[in-house]
């Protein structure tokens, strides 16, 4: 079975842990009472895709990563081996644009990862008004935005989370392809 690891990053008490557990399906009843994220916490599920007519099993590997800048030395072993990156902000913290920036440049610009490799979450955290979304930099013009309203409309979410995985599979397999040329000369 093909192994996608997916690295959930973004400012502190965005949403990450909350979207990682729905996303998976392993959404626990929360109290309500925010507890942040220890360095790393690893989610695992299965899941089917379809690619070039042909459907695929996958295991998703999210590692929903704390925000807090006091982890920020583990970054560097967490992003080995990465097929993309989910960025998380909460749509009413406008001030979390600058920190998105930071984040893409560590995890995607100084790593070689591609903008089809990743996603953006603007996340509305239940029970809050709607808001305009982030307006974000240039840096993400090319990364796939997606809404986040789970009370009501977490189906869309998951429909446009798993279009995303499809194109993190798929990347992933031109990746393999292309190393295998390399060996092979060619």
């Amino acid at each position: 079975m093909n192994r996608l690891k997916l690295l959930v990053v973004g400012p502190v008490a965005c949403g990450k842990t909350y979207l990682t557990n729905f996303l998976s399906e392993a959404i626990e009843q929360s109290s309500g009472e925010y507890r942040p994220t220890q360095a790393c916490r690893i989610v695992e599920y299965e899941t089917e895709v379809k690619s070039k007519g042909k459907a695929a099993n996958i295991e998703v590997q999210l590692w929903d990563i704390s925000g807090d800048k006091k982890f920020a030395s583990c970054w560097p072993a967490l992003v080995s081996s990465v097929n993309g990156v989910v960025f998380v902000y909460n749509q009413d913290q406008p001030q979390q644009s600058e920190e998105l920036d930071q984040l893409y440049q560590f995890f995607v610009q100084n790593h070689g990862i591609k903008d089809t490799q990743c996603c953006v979450i603007s996340h509305k955290k239940p029970n809050t008004a709607d808001m305009d979304s982030l307006q974000l930099s240039d840096k993400f013009e090319n990364v796939r935005t997606v809404a986040s309203d789970i009370p009501s409309a977490g189906d869309q979410l998951r429909d446009d989370f798993n279009n995303f995985l499809l194109h993190a599979y798929q990347s992933m397999n031109e990746n393999a392809e292309q190393d295998e040329l390399n060996i092979l000369g060619r």
